[in-house]
């Protein structure tokens, strides 16, 4: 069957079918799924077919499912391959069908997690958003061994299962915006392959030991409260660490005494520090230790004059001193 005699099967196999085919199918960013509010709570999905004949971006259709089935989703896609899916919703057990080759996945408003999804073995990027999971995240999930990218944000959990540590191909964990019962599950910081974790929004006091993250390069604990208003003293144990984000931690102040020495200083890798809006008037001389540091970000804080530090850092080519404007060096 030609492209243009399938093309022509799917408009009148569902008429409601349209192409969209500026949308970037390797990212489901929330703000283009806000898009589809039109549609209303119930149950559609979007996706996007992978055809050797397509030319730099695959087709790419939304489909409202309140009057379509998945027999007819099934057979207006044909022979294509589904490879990005977008769903929002409580999933049919029936989405199965359309599993197989499903690569990138967004899950939005479902009230638990959907026994399906563990049917979908080709995952590697999983982002579920605005959910609840009264009963928590299933054990199944480490059995997605191929995830490397999973994203639970502005979300409700219970709790997450200790099988997440089983999950050795996993890179990128976000848990941006969502609330736990307890404390953060113990099992997040027993994932030795992740080196991208981002925690911003999670209502953080501390932080447990993170010496089992050997692999971690970004972590984003942005806009948390930590204790005595001083960044936890285990980020000294992230050795390879590169990229970390303190932004609006309302840490006070830096006195070589509350722990900096024993925290940030040791993070010899570091390359981008973000200190963005937390009340610091000074940064004590011991980040001097950061010889590696390139971007530093200090707006909206209450300094005075610029931190005598800053000299220090030779290797530093960006110094952000307000929310809008950069100053940019070849080196200090």
């Amino acid at each position: 069957m030609s492209k243009q005699q399938k093309n022509k099967k799917r408009k009148a196999v569902c008429p409601k079918v349209r192409p969209i085919n500026k949308v970037p199918v390797n990212d489901f960013p929330t703000s283009y799924v806000g898009g589809f509010d039109s549609f209303g709570p119930t149950f559609f999905v979007w996706y996007a077919l992978d055809d050797a004949n397509l030319s730099e971006m695959p087709r790419t259709d939304e489909m409202d499912l309140r009057r379509t089935t998945m027999a007819e989703l099934k057979e207006e896609v044909g022979d294509d391959i589904i490879t990005h899916l977008c769903i929002r919703g409580d999933p049919p057990d029936s989405l199965d069908t359309v599993a197989p080759h499903v690569t990138n996945m967004l899950v939005e408003n479902i009230n638990a997690f959907p026994p399906v999804l563990g049917k979908f073995k080709s995952l590697q990027t999983l982002h579920i958003n605005d959910s609840k999971f009264p009963n928590g995240i299933p054990d199944y999930i480490s059995d997605l061994s191929n995830l490397s990218v999973f994203r639970i944000t502005r979300s409700e959990l219970s709790s997450l299962p200790s099988s997440l540590k089983n999950m050795v191909g996993l890179k990128t964990l976000d848990l941006s915006e969502s609330w736990f019962e307890d404390a953060l599950p113990a099992c997040i910081f027993e994932l030795t392959s992740v080196t991208d974790l981002q925690l911003n929004k999670c209502h953080l006091r501390s932080l447990p030991s993170l010496k089992f993250m050997t692999s971690l390069k970004k972590l984003d604990i942005s806009y948390n409260e930590f204790e005595n208003g001083s960044p936890p003293p285990v980020l000294a144990e992230l050795s390879e660490l590169e990229d970390l984000n303190l932004a609006s931690c309302n840490l006070h102040s830096f006195p070589d005494s509350k722990g900096l020495p024993s925290g940030i200083a040791k993070i010899h890798s570091l390359k981008t520090l973000r200190l963005v809006n937390c009340n610091v008037d000074d940064l004590p001389g011991s980040l001097s230790q950061l010889k590696n540091l390139e971007i530093l970000s200090l707006g909206m804080n209450k300094f005075e004059n610029l931190p005598s530090v800053v000299c220090s850092f030779k290797e530093l080519r960006v110094l952000s001193l307000d929310l809008f404007n950069q100053m940019k060096f070849s080196k200090i």
